[in-house]
């Protein structure tokens, strides 16, 4: 038998939590990356391979109102681009 089968109201609440956390999750990711555009620090560190919008955002509050350099020519990752 089903557990939603049981008709106990607990079981069914506790059933539908993944799902009520995962929107929640969902909206604040979203909230997340629409600020990260708005942060010029949080904009640059997402710009680099392998850091989420969160992780940027995270690194940028850190950091807090220290300015991280600007380059003149873009970062390169080692292999990521054909030699010229």
């Amino acid at each position: 038998m089903r557990p939603k089968a049981l008709g106990l109201r607990e079981i069914d609440i506790r059933l539908d939590e993944p799902e009520l956390v995962d929107s929640i999750i969902e909206r604040l990711d979203g909230e997340i990356s629409s600020i990260v555009p708005t942060d010029p620090n949080a904009k640059l560190l997402d710009a680099l391979p392998g850091v989420a919008p969160y992780t940027a955002l995270f690194l940028s509050s850190a950091i807090g109102g220290l300015p991280l350099p600007r380059l003149e020519t873009p970062l390169r990752v080692p292999g990521s681009l054909s030699r010229r």
